[in-house]
């Protein structure tokens, strides 16, 4: 792999001498003004192209740059409303859980005793009690 990577190289620096050397001798056999100044022409509208692209090609990339920019900062809102979204969602589901827990405690509060309570219905009650505490002291603690 490293072998190939250097041939590479390698064959790219004799393209570019060769290059080098065919204008080279393209200059060298110029045999009249007529024939330099054509060639003077020729180099002179090149180098006037460039320097009309290079403005042109800035000002592309100085507008990519904005767009660019610009993106990033409307993802970092997006992101930043879906955070606040989230936190909103998990607010609201916890005040549904404590009001529905709270509802079923006033509801076992209203039925009518019948028979002892169990011990395992106690547990329960005690269970649900302490979780009903907890959320409370979570959406206290949240809000």
């Amino acid at each position: 792999m490293r072998t190939a990577q250097i041939k590479d190289l390698q064959a790219k620096i004799v393209h570019d001498d060769e290059d080098a050397a065919k204008n080279k001798k393209r200059f060298e056999y110029m045999q009249s003004m007529i024939e330099a100044k054509c060639a003077l022409n020729y180099l002179f509208r090149t180098a006037t192209n460039n320097k009309v692209t290079i403005p042109s090609q800035a000002a592309d990339n100085r507008d990519i740059q904005a767009q660019y920019d610009e993106v990033t900062h409307s993802l970092e809102e997006l992101e930043a409303d879906l955070r606040m979204l989230k936190k909103n969602h998990q607010a609201e589901l916890t005040k549904l859980e404590q009001d529905h827990e709270e509802k079923v405690l006033f509801l076992l509060g209203q039925m009518p005793k019948a028979e002892p309570v169990t011990k395992k219905e106690e547990e329960t009650l005690v269970s649900l009690r302490e979780r009903l505490l907890f959320q409370v002291a979570e959406t206290a603690r949240q809000g």
